[in-house]
């Protein structure tokens, strides 16, 4: 069985992305960032697999440490602390002792352990983002009678979020047991019971209904060969968040919308990424 270390470096901010892509090439099974010096200076904490000393891809590392088998797939979380996605929603893991210091409309407890999704990914922030923006010009009630669908849920973060607004029926599927899992967790720590979840791919779902809001964070080949199964589940009156989509494919996606007479509400980048709130054209 492969032997796991932690290996730790303190790098200036504005290299973040380069070194962390760089650890990545080298073969850095997952990496996690922590503030060193605010503004100036970051920890970067790679997980590396059957090193036996500092090579040339771990020149510079503070430290490098072994981790027991049973501890190594939640190291990152030592690392790992809240954040605010907007000035009205925040999300706080429940493996994090910081407190949150000020007072959100949206507080969303997280046990990120086990699943794709910590909240963290610009595409899930894009989402959100969007998810809040449509939500928030709902009257109350109206909120209480939309029906949303998560496509690919993850741990279950754009479901209990869109149930914290006010949402008032929620289908979340996965292919991943182990997501659907995490989901129930993380709807269970939010008081989210009107969240449905269950083990299912686009193509065999089949609800014997359609939804106000659908969103899929999901790469962007999986939403081109499911888009018109998507599409199926929307009402001709609803709304669709996409995102997981690289800027590389933008002109591809927006053909594809283009041939299906999709209308695209709002497009946005974050960090190399696009996000889509489209609507059918009537």
């Amino acid at each position: 069985m492969a032997s796991r270390y932690q290996a730790t470096f303190r790098i200036p901010a504005k290299d973040e992305d380069s070194f962390s892509d760089n650890l990545l090439e080298s073969g850095a099974e997952s990496i996690s960032i922590a503030p060193a010096n605010p503004g100036t200076e970051v920890y970067v904490h790679a997980i590396m697999t059957d090193i036996c000393s500092p090579g040339d891809n771990l020149a510079g590392a503070i430290s490098v440490t072994r981790l027991e088998e049973d501890d190594w797939r939640h190291r990152w979380l030592q690392h790992y602390e809240g954040f605010e996605v907007n000035e009205e929603i925040y999300i706080h893991p429940v493996t994090s002792p910081a407190p949150v210091e000020k007072e959100y409309r949206y507080l969303l407890h997280l046990d990120p352990r086990d699943a794709f999704g910590d909240g963290r990914h610009p595409t899930t922030i894009l989402c959100l983002t969007m998810l809040h923006e449509i939500t928030a010009s709902l009257p109350p009630d109206t909120r209480r009678e939309t029906s949303m669908l998560d496509i690919g849920t993850g741990t279950g973060i754009l479901a209990v979020c869109a149930s914290l607004m006010g949402t008032g029926e929620i289908h979340a599927i996965d292919c991943d047991e182990t997501s659907i899992t995490m989901t129930g967790k993380n709807a269970e720590l939010n008081g989210a019971h009107n969240i449905t979840s269950s083990v299912s791919d686009i193509r065999e779902f089949d609800p014997g209904r359609k939804f106000d809001i659908i969103t899929a964070n999901l790469l962007t080949g999986i939403l081109q060969e499911h888009f018109d199964r998507i599409l199926l589940l929307l009402k001709p009156t609803g709304t669709l968040i996409i995102s997981g989509i690289s800027t590389r494919w933008g002109n591809e996606m927006d053909a594809l919308f283009s041939k299906k007479n999709i209308y695209v509400r709002k497009k946005d980048t974050r960090e190399g990424w696009l996000a889509y709130l489209l609507q059918p054209e009537r």
